[in-house]
């Protein structure tokens, strides 16, 4: 795979506690880490990590076949596509989708956070967020959540409850903020 680097973007080994791989990066087993919970956390141990080990004042993540395009092009659909194998160069790929220190910067002026378009599920099928993630991971675990939020955080049951029930959402754990 392609590595995606440059002066803010920063590559991390996901998941390092769970296989005996071994890539030139920072992994996500050092310092205070849930490395280990990878197989059911997936990305959420690097958002662990870099909770817990980065003093960066902007912090994200992006997988390595989806990134943020902050330049515009996909201002009005879901997504804008790149062919993987004609990015030859990283570190100008990641300068011609935006994805540069200075345009992060800029943007962050005006918000506290970037994340993808959002999705609207009825575009294309009768899924609501629950039934589509039922579909796609363990159902069990939309049970599991809902009552940790009903016994930790009450406040905010009938919320969870309309977006479950809803179409809308922001999918693939992509985002940068401050």
């Amino acid at each position: 795979s392609k590595i995606f680097k440059n002066n803010c973007i920063k590559p991390i080994y996901v998941g390092k506690d769970c296989t005996d791989k071994d890539f030139l990066m920072p992994a996500d087993n050092t310092g205070d880490n849930i490395s280990y919970k990878n197989f059911h956390y997936a990305e959420l141990t690097a958002i662990y990590w870099l909770w817990k080990n980065s003093n960066a004042k902007i912090k994200g993540i992006m997988h390595y076949r989806r990134l943020l395009d902050l330049t515009g092009k996909a201002l009005n659909k879901e997504y804008y596509t790149y062919k993987y194998n004609n990015i030859n160069n990283e570190e100008k790929f990641l300068e011609q989708i935006g994805l540069t220190k200075e345009n992060i910067e800029n943007i962050l002026k005006e918000s506290d956070i970037i994340v993808k378009n959002k999705s609207d599920l009825s575009t294309w099928s009768k899924y609501t967020i629950k039934t589509h993630y039922e579909l796609a991971h363990v159902a069990k675990h939309i049970e599991y959540a809902t009552d940790i939020i009903a016994n930790k955080y009450p406040n905010f049951l009938e919320t969870w409850k309309q977006v479950l029930n809803g179409s809308v959402s922001y999918f693939n754990n992509i985002f940068i903020m401050k």
